[in-house]
């Protein structure tokens, strides 16, 4: 652990059979009592798929969770295997396990301003559980999610600052920033790694908190173990599996559909201006570019249920409408879990879908859609 300015950064060298790369996380000095330098924990989840992928065996010089290294060495590691068909089961040795219970006492989450954490947040404030499970703290890292581009470092600088101001007026919890080189180090998609990523940096603070509550993406009737786009889809039954005998790793808000969910977040005006889910975050002057397939999506859900008027300040609405009937015949026609959730969902909150619609969804490939959807959208940028 070293010092830099106002930052602390926890750091460990991995040495792989073609030389050595440093792995390190960093935070602002305030946060920095919640790392917990003494186990090797959140480095070896990280390194983890590299290992994997590699087919090389992982060999811990310091100490690390006995109940991690069971969870791994028995059912984590099979089950990626099972989700991504080139990595393979290695072995892991570490020269110490330990059960040590370290002091954190408190309930963490990433926070990003999308409608899973937003969720997540909402139904984890004092009060709503018990206390053991109402958040304390929020995560807002730098491990992929901001663009994975050269241009991710401002990204993920410039939403800290807006969620930041919402964290704290409107939740009054304060929002840890984490940068880190770990996407780099890991070198492969984000959606099929991204819960080895975070749950990572949420092994970090075993001394800030006992809880870390992942936010889901999929609904449990969709989860499901086999080969996929997400490793989401399994987050149900593993996140738990990456829990230490000090940190709990539970999978929150699979309960609920996407749907629902953007349902409970649409009810609280926090999310109004806050609302963060577009993939292109890099593009225009407003939070989400709304033109990219996640904003349609959370744009469609929310006029659907009538909230959409609310988030102007967030969505480029007229962008939006440029692009919503090729979009909604896109909806119509598939078969993806979350946008069958919003076809049902017009039925349930009585929805008008225009004819021409209908009929252009019905006798048309989806292909058509997908090109004019996307040569709509250049415009618009």
């Amino acid at each position: 652990m070293s010092e830099c300015d106002r930052t602390t950064r926890l750091s460990a060298d991995v040495t792989f059979p073609d030389g050595t790369r440093t792995l390190w996380f960093a935070c602002d000095k305030a946060h920095a009592n919640g790392f917990t330098p003494e186990t090797s924990d959140a480095f070896v989840v990280a390194a983890l798929i590299v290992a994997m992928r590699r087919g090389l065996d992982i060999a811990v010089e310091g100490s690390m969770s006995s109940r991690l290294h069971y969870h791994l060495t028995t059912s984590y590691m099979e089950l990626l295997s099972s989700l991504l068909p080139d990595i393979r089961v290695v072995d892991i040795e570490a020269k110490r396990l330990h059960r040590t219970i370290w002091r954190g006492s408190g309930a963490i989450t990433g926070f990003s301003g999308g409608i899973d954490s937003f969720c997540t947040v909402l139904e984890h404030r004092a009060g709503r559980v018990q206390q053991e499970y109402a958040i304390t703290h929020l995560l807002f890292n730098n491990v992929g999610s901001h663009g994975q581009s050269e241009r991710d470092d401002q990204v993920f600088a410039n939403r800290f600052v807006r969620l930041e101001n919402v964290a704290r007026d409107c939740f009054a919890f304060p929002l840890i920033a984490v940068d880190s080189n770990l996407d780099d180090f890991i070198g492969m998609d984000f959606q099929l790694t991204h819960t080895l990523r975070n749950v990572a940096v949420a092994l970090l603070f075993q001394n800030l908190a006992a809880k870390f509550l992942y936010s889901s993406t999929v609904h449990f009737r969709d989860c499901r173990v086999r080969p996929t786009y997400d490793i989401g889809y399994a987050d149900a039954i593993g996140v738990p599996l990456l829990s230490t005998e000090s940190m709990e790793c539970i999978s929150s808000g699979s309960r609920h559909t996407r749907f629902g969910k953007t349902e409970l977040v649409a009810a609280d005006p926090a999310s109004f201006a806050a609302l963060d889910v577009c993939v292109m975050p890099q593009v225009g002057g407003r939070t989400n570019c709304s033109t990219c397939w996640k904003c349609l999506r959370t744009e469609l859900a929310l006029e659907v249920i009538g909230a959409l008027p609310n988030y102007a300040t967030a969505f480029d609405l007229d962008a939006y409408r440029r692009l919503r009937w090729i979009y909604l015949c896109e909806v119509l026609r598939s078969e993806q879990p979350l946008l069958k959730e919003i076809r049902a969902g017009m039925g349930s909150h009585g929805y008008k879908v225009p004819a021409s619609a209908r009929v252009a969804a019905t006798i048309l490939p989806g292909i058509v859609f997908d090109v004019l959807r996307r040569a709509v959208a250049r415009r618009s940028r």
